[in-house]
């Protein structure tokens, strides 16, 4: 029995028609590619800035132990470490929006384009085909 954390499943955010629409390149790559460069420069940010709040930790822990004749630095106030946690949320809520978002848009790029591949061409030669059967009927 899979357990919430274990299973994935759930997680993808497109579909499998999706994802084969991409590979066929059916689906334009700009907006995914925009989004993308977005979510790189968040993922950057959030890294420096989680980085940032441990080595607070690190600081406030020392600041904590500190002898009264060692200069160690106060660590950050505790509202700002909270203003930045509630950064780091905000922009992740803004990012999963943004990808559902494009994956619903994507979603209705590939239903798009498996109703292109299920409709018959109407090639040239298709529509000669058929106007000669329709001259066979009137003869």
């Amino acid at each position: 029995m899979d357990n919430f954390l274990t299973n994935s499943a759930s997680l993808d955010a497109f579909s499998e028609k999706t994802t084969m629409a991409c590979y066929r390149n059916q689906i334009p790559a700009a907006p995914l590619m925009r989004s993308l460069e977005c979510v790189h420069g968040a993922a950057r940010g959030l890294s420096e800035l989680f980085t940032l709040l441990r080595l607070n930790e690190t600081q406030r822990l020392s600041y904590a132990d500190r002898d009264d004749n060692d200069a160690v630095s106060p660590p950050l106030p505790p509202n700002t470490v909270d203003s930045f946690m509630a950064l780091g949320t905000a922009v992740c809520e803004l990012l999963e929006a943004d990808i559902e978002r494009l994956a619903k848009w994507a979603g209705e790029r590939a239903d798009d384009a498996d109703q292109q591949t299920a409709t018959p061409s109407s090639s040239r030669r298709g529509r000669k085909a058929q106007d000669s059967s329709k001259e066979f009927t009137h003869a």
